[in-house]
């Protein structure tokens, strides 16, 4: 048999290693170099445009200290503030009363150990809390600070085991007013645990670290580590608006009627009416002004009460959801989370 030759046109997967050493080295120092040169490039455009991102966030912020007319000092105390932001536009800290919460404790309590003028602090942190309008912290959004607790707010002494009222709360601290009659030995430097419920909210927790106490009242620093144990499986929010509601009578007839909104959650409801309706009934509901869909969703009233007004009877009732649909529950968590937010920014 005769020998096949491959073709003059074919080439052999072995004709790579008829190059000689300083081709290849030229070939792959050639790829190397181009290989560098694409991730410099992608490198600088990479930084210019975090530049441009950081140039972004500077205006901005200079654009909010002038919207809010924060003065020099205020200004120099905001940047020491958000230079300790990881993760976070720094700008939030003018919107989101959480973060600003969060990001001025640290500094408050820092100026208080190295004997800064305790009375300089106050001025200067509460002219800013002032300016952004974080003076009362909206309903039904967690508490991240002792320091958003409004003033009369009644507070549970854990382990002296008497109730106590919030009779000042400033920046750099807050004082308790216990009963007269009550004997309580707490001295400075000492631990006091607390807790406090806040409405359409939860039950809180916290150990404050005690300053002074004399004359019935004791006075604490303030704390960002709070334990919260939430009162209802659904935190309800308070929201204005109409609802057309029905349920059928003994006789299967069915009987619709008006009322007032006044708070829902992914759980219930709560609403005002001149109707009378017992306890256990199961009412659907035909529509309702607020922008999330509801009508069709039925539940059952579990409990109730009642006021005058203007010689008329008005029943006020609150409902929990009968088998309500998955994706209906999901609309309602989703509208409650986008109104905490826009209350969070005013």
């Amino acid at each position: 048999m005769m020998p096949v030759f491959a073709a003059a046109t074919d080439i052999s997967f072995l004709q790579f290693k008829t190059y000689s050493l300083g081709t290849v080295f030229l070939f792959f120092s050639f790829f190397f170099i181009v290989l560098i040169i694409v991730l410099a490039i992608a490198y600088r455009m990479i930084g210019r445009q975090k530049k441009l991102e950081i140039n972004a966030i500077e205006l901005q912020f200079d654009e909010n200290c002038r919207r809010f007319s924060f003065e020099p000092r205020e200004i120099t105390a905001l940047k020491q503030t958000i230079s300790k932001l990881q993760g976070a536009n720094c700008n939030d800290i003018f919107d989101v009363q959480t973060i600003y919460e969060r990001s001025i404790h640290e500094e408050i309590e820092n100026a208080i150990d190295s004997g800064v003028d305790v009375k300089e602090i106050e001025l200067l942190y509460s002219s800013i809390r002032k300016k952004l309008h974080f003076i009362l912290f909206p309903e039904g959004v967690p508490l991240t600070s002792t320091r958003s607790i409004s003033s009369g707010h009644s507070i549970s002494l854990v382990d002296i085991k008497c109730e106590a009222r919030l009779i000042e709360n400033n920046e750099t601290c807050l004082v308790l007013r216990y009963p007269e009659e009550i004997t309580v030995l707490v001295k400075p430097e000492s631990t006091l645990r607390i807790a406090f419920a806040r409405s359409n909210d939860g039950l809180y927790a916290a150990d404050l670290r005690v300053i002074e106490h004399s004359d019935g009242k004791i006075k604490c620093r303030h704390t960002i580590t709070l334990k919260r144990h939430q009162l209802r499986k659904d935190v309800r929010m308070r929201i204005t608006g109409k609802v057309k509601l029905f349920f059928r009578d003994n006789e299967n007839k069915r009987i619709s009627f008006e009322g007032k909104l006044f708070d829902i959650s992914a759980g219930g409801f709560c609403f005002e009416t001149s109707a009378v309706i017992p306890e256990q009934t199961i009412v659907g509901i035909e529509y309702c002004t607020l922008p999330v869909q509801v009508a069709g969703i039925k539940a059952s009233i579990i409990a109730s009460s009642q006021r005058k007004k203007d010689d008329e009877i008005i029943y006020k009732y609150h409902a929990s959801y009968t088998d309500i649909p998955f994706e209906k529950k999901e609309k309602i968590v989703a509208y409650l989370f986008l109104k905490m937010r826009e209350q969070q920014k005013r």
